[in-house]
Formats: structure tokens, sequence, C-alpha cells
């Protein structure tokens, strides 16, 4: 009987799992209610700490599994999980990005002074003729906009900087970081030194405002 009852609700999962995919917002809800105590009891075994950002960290996970569904980010087929484990899996992602962005908040005005295509050789951001003291209060005034404006950055370029710079990870990292945003290596390094000019010139026009 018992064998019976599991393989009535794997058909029943299965079903859920090809309606969402199909884009069914009904199946979609269903599945938000029908998971969504299992998973939030997960992340308050795992971070107990955190029991009331749950609620928020539930809806951002699932809404980003939703809305890499409807952008055909993922398939039924490239989707090698449960939905309800990709959604833990998001969740988690979510609550270490947060825990890096405090515990290292303020390292980040720090590292972001290298170049993308330079950084593992560590050339300073700004690099001139006019002597240290030139220098240094340029870098004085490229940590302070980091510190004030960093977070105005567009997605993907805030999350990707930091990355690069911040978290330290490699071109490939990335590319698994990002779940299927990027194509290859090589858009990240493209896209990367956009990103880069974006910054720069969200830099120039907040000096010239304070001016």
């Amino acid at each position: 009987m018992k064998i019976e009852q599991d393989l009535v609700t794997m058909m029943i999962d299965q079903q859920l799992r090809n309606s969402i995919f199909a884009g069914n917002n009904v199946a979609f809800t269903l599945f938000y209610e029908k998971t969504r105590e299992k998973i939030m009891a997960y992340f308050s075994k795992k971070y107990p700490d955190k029991k009331d950002s749950f609620p928020d960290l539930f809806q951002d996970s699932t809404m980003e599994l939703w809305s890499q569904i409807i952008d055909r980010k993922i398939t039924e087929q490239s989707l090698k999980c449960s939905l309800e484990t990709y959604v833990i899996s998001i969740g988690i992602n979510k609550m270490h990005e947060d825990f890096r962005r405090i515990v290292k908040k303020n390292k980040i005005a720090e590292t972001l002074k290298y170049r993308p295509d330079s950084y593992h050789n560590n050339k300073p951001m700004f690099l001139d003729n006019s002597g240290d003291e030139a220098r240094n209060e340029r870098l004085c005034e490229w940590s302070d906009f980091l510190k004030n404006k960093y977070e105005d950055l567009p997605f993907p370029c805030n999350q990707l900087l930091r990355d690069t710079w911040y978290n330290e990870m490699t071109d490939k990292e990335i590319l698994e970081a990002f779940n299927g945003y990027f194509d290859n290596t090589n858009v990240i390094k493209t896209k990367r030194y956009k990103c880069h000019k974006t910054l720069l010139n969200m830099f120039n026009a907040w000096k010239n405002a304070k001016n």
C-alpha cells in the first residue's frame, strides 16, 4: 500500500513540475503553498539565528525560481534536481551573499581599487605620474565613492564586479554562480569590461556633482 501511495505522490509531483515549467501560475502557486513550511523548516535548522528573515527569503527564492522559468534560464530538461531543492539552493546562496556583504562591507572599497583586466597584477585603479600624494587623494575619492554609490550600480554589474574583486572568484566560478545568466566566460569578460566603464562613468559624474 505504501509503495502505491509513493507512486501516486511521485506522479502528482511530476505533473506539478511539468505544469510549472509550462508557465502555469496555478501550479506554481500550489507548489509555493505546498513547500513553504518544509523549506522554511530547512532554513530554520540551517540558520537558527536568522528566523525573522525566512519569510522574505522564501518569497525571494521562489520568485527567483519563477523568474528563471519564465525567462527560460532553466528548463525542465536542464534542471537535474527537484524544484524544492533548487529553491533551497537559491536561498542558501542569498544567505551567503548577505553574510559576505555584512561581514566584509568595509573591505569592498579597498578591494575595488583594481582594474578588471589587471586585477591579478594588483595594479591600482588610478595610475599617474603626479606623485604619491595626488594618487592617494584620488584613491581616497574612489573609496568614498564606492562606500556611498557602489550599490547604485545595476545588476548584473554590481554582483559581477563584487564576485571578481570582493569575493575573488574565477570566471568559471562566476559562470556557475550566475547559473545560466552568462553563456560562457568570454561573455563574462566582455560584460565586466562594460561594467567597469559604467562604474567609472558613475564615479566621474559623482565627482563632478561634488565640485
